[in-house]
């Protein structure tokens, strides 16, 4: 594919650039304005802050932390002198066995557990006479699909590893590379337990419904995955959150996080990684804590917060899970995967259009805007975040990637992920992803920044009138979306005389009791409409003052970063990180970015993925410098 003819004319297009772009005057006013604030820059304070590495050891060397960490240490010990004998259990010992292998046995047992299924629950039914015609057809496509599987004697690992489709993913992955490995014969003590098992489904779905019997089964298999290695949980939390219901994924992180606290008890040698964002991300939730006892709504602000807490635990479940850049490269591509279904569902929704679709459209003034997609969100800004966070990561890929299919398949996600973007009309996170890639090509490819101003100057010849039209309305009090939060912001600000040091509690429910109070022109809202005053209104000074402290460690993590590492693709991962995180702060200044649950899960994965890539970073730097 390196030698395909859209690849070298791209790869042409590129080295065109390149090459009048060193030879012009972009350039040199560029270099110019470099040279200019790196020297009134140089010994500045903020600079200096930014550029320094990150020191987790000012709070880990500190005497609070070295006295939690010794009661922990004891309490893990007489935990694991008690969790000893059940590691030893032959119970514990055969599943231990049977995930650890659950890839490599022969997919004749999943066909003899198929078969035995089909034969028991048709010949039942045939007894009961509940055998309809629609039934008799798929049982007998079962049954021809399990026979084949009964005659291949190879693995699901090497069954699939030899397919296109896996080695184009490894591909994609970069350094990922699968190899054969040797299959689990089959042998008549697990043809019985297969037997067995079809037997128990079977007759489990003769009793209730096939389906919820057969998601029940599967339910139950992935637990154990997650229970054996809890990354397998939070992996699956990040690729699904668009698509899954938030008390899902509320139970599914904390079940990982249950996988996460029984391998820590069980294995000694495991240790919990730190990182500078631990203190400020332990404060934080001490303080959500803190508002959900103390709110004007008590009820609904412990249940919004225990989601919170839920969410904040991703955070550190993905530092101590990606821990080499083969997992880290893994869970981008199935995150960047998962984003493209969802803009392909949201380019749908604008080609076919959807029930609802004007109803976040102020139609008077803006009337040739048909529809705002939402795609497998409730709302545009919504869709808009959640795309404003993962176009850079794609970007950065696009970029950072070695071989040229890999630039390739990235580019044309990042473009389906963009005109998604176009299509929400959410002008706050069109103006975020201009500062965030802005900021991308100013850390990590200067060049282009000219040819994006160039872009944006000309953008009115290509762009559509009602995507101009969108954009030039931004401040223009004549639009009912834009004076609505006005006077939420001005309420808003009016309730916070009263509420700034204490708060008012997390949640609709307490800023309903209380705004209405405080509203301007009458104007009701579930919420602020901006994250910042959203934040010190839920829970008081003290959170926003944490909640800064906790983003300038973040930033800082990523300058000295990218700064200091050698690693190409690391580079533009954590530049693109950054700059989606800063874009959607940006965003934030317009909206509640954190309203979604879904988007608030998303916000600490990326803050947990960024962390988790400067780890990486760092192991990596410490390898060359002792080679």
């Amino acid at each position: 594919m390196n030698s395909s003819l859209i690849i070298s004319v791209l790869v042409k297009i590129y080295a065109f650039f390149c090459k009048c772009y060193e030879h012009s005057g972009f350039k040199k006013i560029s270099d110019a304005i470099v040279r200019f604030l790196k020297k009134i820059t140089a010994n500045s304070f903020f600079v200096n802050f930014f550029s320094s590495s990150a020191d987790k050891n000012i709070v880990s060397g500190s005497g609070i932390f070295t006295f939690l960490k010794k009661i922990l240490n004891c309490v893990r010990r007489a935990l694991s002198k008690v969790a000893a004998p059940v590691k030893r259990s032959a119970v514990i010992q055969f599943f231990g066995g049977f995930y650890a292998d659950i890839l490599h046995y022969s997919i004749r047992y999943w066909g003899i557990i198929a078969i035995v299924v089909v034969v028991v629950y048709s010949v039942i039914s045939l007894i009961w006479g509940a055998m309809t015609n629609t039934m008799s057809v798929f049982a007998v496509i079962v049954l021809i699909a399990s026979s084949l599987c009964c005659a291949i004697d190879a693995s699901v690992y090497n069954l699939f590893t030899g397919s296109i489709a896996v080695k184009l993913f490894g591909k994609l992955l970069g350094t990922c590379k699968f190899e054969k490995k040797d299959t689990i014969d089959i042998s008549i003590s697990g043809v019985m337990l297969c037997i067995a098992i079809g037997v128990l489904i079977a007759v489990a779905s003769l009793i209730t419904n096939p389906i919820y019997t057969f998601a029940f089964a599967i339910g139950i298999v992935a637990m154990g995955w997650i229970l054996y290695d809890y990354t397998v949980g939070i992996f699956i939390a990040a690729v699904i959150l668009a698509f899954s219901p938030t008390m899902a994924l509320v139970g599914l992180i904390m079940f990982t996080f249950a996988s996460f606290v029984l391998r820590f008890i069980f294995d000694e040698n495991m240790t919990f990684k730190r990182t500078p964002l631990d203190l400020p991300m332990l404060l934080f939730a001490c303080v959500l804590v803190i508002s959900a006892v103390t709110s004007f709504a008590v009820k609904s602000s412990v249940m919004a917060v225990l989601v919170y807490l839920a969410f904040i635990l991703s955070y550190f479940l993905l530092t101590n899970s990606v821990n080499t850049k083969q997992r880290l490269f893994a869970l981008i591509a199935l995150m960047l995967f998962g984003g493209l279904f969802v803009a392909a569902y949201g380019i749908y929704q604008h080609i076919f259009g959807f029930a609802g679709g004007t109803v976040w459209t102020d139609t008077d003034m803006f009337s040739d805007i048909e529809t705002r997609v939402v795609s497998t969100f409730e709302n545009p800004n919504v869709l808009g975040e959640y795309l404003l966070l993962l176009i850079p990561v794609g970007l950065a890929v696009v970029w950072g990637a070695k071989k040229g299919y890999n630039k390739l398949i990235h580019l044309i996600i990042v473009g389906a992920l963009s005109l998604c973007m176009i299509y929400t009309y959410s002008r706050g996170n069109w103006i975020g992803l201009l500062v965030a890639v802005f900021m991308f090509f100013m850390f990590y490819d200067r060049r282009f920044v000219w040819l994006g101003v160039v872009a944006l100057l000309l953008s009115p010849m290509f762009l559509p009138q009602n995507v101009i039209n969108r954009f030039l309305s931004v401040g223009d009090m004549g639009d009912t979306s834009t004076s609505y939060r006005v006077y939420i912001w001005m309420g808003t600000l009016n309730m916070l005389k009263d509420y700034w040091f204490s708060g008012i509690g997390v949640g609709t429910e307490a800023f309903n009791k209380i705004y209405p109070m405080y509203a301007y022109s009458g104007v009701i809202a579930p919420h602020s409409h901006n994250l910042y005053l959203q934040i010190i209104t839920e829970n008081g000074i003290m959170g926003l003052v944490i909640f800064i402290s906790m983003l300038v460690i973040y930033f800082k993590m990523c300058v000295s970063t990218i700064i200091t590492t050698k690693d190409k693709f690391l580079k533009a991962l954590v530049t693109g990180l950054a700059a989606g995180m800063l874009g959607y702060l940006v965003q934030g200044m317009f909206d509640n970015v954190w309203y979604n649950y879904r988007v608030f899960l998303l916000f600490f994965i990326i803050i947990g993925i960024t962390a988790a890539s400067i780890e990486i970073c760092k192991s990596t730097l410490s390898e060359v410098q002792k080679c």
